[in-house]
């Protein structure tokens, strides 16, 4: 999957924040959208936590981020470091690095609209 040509702004509300300690990476709550990268990393999307995480090719926690709101409902891995998130409360597909930090964002289409869980 290619960027789209012309990048739009990323809205203030995507911004992430790292996981609160109380929740650990490595545990999933509800686990819904998975894929794999060329590297061999695992991202999991945990609608319940509204967090994504990444793992390594072993399986060890590499990252976790999320924010409050927020439904990672299918996850699909880009290339380089690019995660596609379709985020099931926002309505929205987004992309973001592996770290969590805002790339870009998809409008939605007028008439069109996402199926939410």
């Amino acid at each position: 999957m290619t960027m789209p040509p012309t990048r739009a702004r990323v809205a203030p509300t995507i911004r992430t924040t790292r996981v609160h300690a109380s929740r650990p990476a490595g545990g999933f709550r509800t686990p819904y959208g998975v894929a794999a990268d060329a590297a061999g990393r695992v991202i999991v999307g945990d609608v319940q936590r509204g967090r994504v995480q990444v793992l390594g090719p072993d399986g060890a926690p590499l990252h976790a981020w999320g924010r409050e709101r927020f439904a990672p409902y299918a996850v699909a891995a880009g290339r380089g470091d690019v995660i596609w998130i379709a985020d099931a409360v926002a309505g929205r597909v987004a992309a973001f690095s592996h770290r969590g930090d805002p790339l870009a964002a998809l409008a939605e289409p007028a008439g069109f609209g996402f199926n939410r869980p």
